[in-house]
């Protein structure tokens, strides 16, 4: 049985210095030998119909075609929450009618699961990823039940990954919630699909166990499913909460903090944002002497990250006094300027403006010169 003060994650040595450890026990099986280790496992239900081996370094559960048919396997190590659990397994097909489960579950200081006296059949405390009675292959279930509550919290999913091909499924059970993950075996990829739940989930004070439970429904299942199951480990862990304030002041690769980014985030730190700026070309058409130009309305909330917006004019003719513009509207129908300039024939104006409303665009007002070049473009920037 697990004794937490021989696993600590946090103690004063005898020097009163603080030693500091994330995984208090690490317990695994990866099935070697022919036979199930009885110093890890103990056969919890067996109501006959059901069969199983051990060889080629996994556990082969034949599950037949006996209706009602239980078979299930106790952890005799006891866990805590947080802790996690990895399996590695394939089955060989999906039916109706029968359902397994990797599961941790409340036991009493006997080792013996605690029964639910609000829910007949279930567990005071428990959190599975079943395994459910469908012909899916991908169907996964999260199923948690909490302080013995009368209904357990569910949350499925039917691209959840394949249960025929052979798959790692990676369940985390901590005190605010319990996820749910596949993960390609012998892959560096990030994991696949996730469920998650946070609803009733199980009591962190409780003390639990690991348990593989199979059964077949009151229809006779139409025929044999094997579940080969390679791996089981679970890490009983205990998470320490941080605040990461910078790699020593360190600029150099050896001593700054390793990060993983996926995609193309948007990132702001410190007021500084990895956004790109929002660019658009407005106008290259030559206006008639005092003629008129009036830009597309721009609406900010589709860049919400942009808080600046600037303009540049250019034209080989001068514009009208005060003839460059970017102008504001609240409702995207009464504009007012926000900042002005007048542009002489051949240099250009360039003019900024925070946002202080939700629609913006640039004016041009030409002078008495119709124009034979022109240019204007704008943007929206974060800062």
């Amino acid at each position: 049985m697990f004794n937490p003060s021989n696993n600590r994650a946090a103690v004063f040595s005898d020097e009163n210095v603080l030693q500091i450890g994330s995984v208090r026990e690490k317990w695994h099986d990866d099935f070697g030998g022919t036979t199930l280790r009885e110093d890890l496992w103990e056969v919890e239900e067996d109501t006959g119909g059901m069969t199983y081996s051990v060889s080629q370094s996994y556990l082969r559960v034949s599950m037949g075609t006996t209706p009602n048919a239980r078979l299930s396997f106790l952890s005799k190590q006891t866990f805590t929450i947080p802790c996690d659990l990895s399996v590695v397994a394939q089955a060989s097909q999906r039916i109706v009618d029968n359902e397994w489960f990797y599961e941790i579950v409340e036991v009493d200081e006997a080792g013996r699961p605690v029964t639910n006296p609000n829910l007949p059949g279930d567990w005071a405390n428990r959190a599975s990823l079943a395994f459910y009675s469908v012909a899916t292959t991908n169907a996964a279930r999260l199923e948690v039940v909490g302080q013995s509550v009368p209904v357990a919290a569910t949350a499925g999913s039917t691209s959840y990954g394949s249960s025929t091909s052979l798959i790692e499924h990676c369940v985390e059970f901590r005190p605010q919630d319990t996820i749910a993950a596949t993960h390609s075996v012998d892959s560096a990829n990030s994991r696949g699909s996730q469920l998650r739940l946070s609803r009733s989930v199980p009591d962190p004070n409780k003390l639990y166990k690991l348990r593989l439970r199979f059964r077949n429904l009151g229809t006779a299942p139409a025929s044999n499913t094997n579940v080969d199951i390679y791996k089981v480990l679970v890490m009983d862990v205990q998470e320490l909460t941080a605040e990461v304030i910078g790699g020593r002041g360190h600029s150099s690769a050896a001593m700054a903090i390793p990060t993983l980014v996926t995609g193309t985030p948007t990132v702001t730190v410190a007021g500084i944002s990895s956004a790109s700026p929002q660019t658009y070309s407005d106008t290259s058409t030559n206006l008639g002497a005092n003629a008129t130009f009036t830009g597309s309305s721009r609406d900010s909330t589709t860049t919400p990250t942009r808080q600046r917006v600037a303009a540049t004019f250019f034209s080989l003719q001068d514009s009208a006094p005060n003839g460059c513009r970017i102008e504001f509207s609240t409702d995207g129908t009464n504009w007012r300027p926000a900042r002005v300039g007048t542009l002489a024939g051949g240099v250009p104006v360039q003019l900024e403006a925070w946002l202080t409303a939700r629609y913006w665009r640039v004016v041009m007002v030409n002078g008495a010169t119709a124009q034979t070049q022109v240019l204007v473009t704008s943007g929206a920037y974060f800062n």
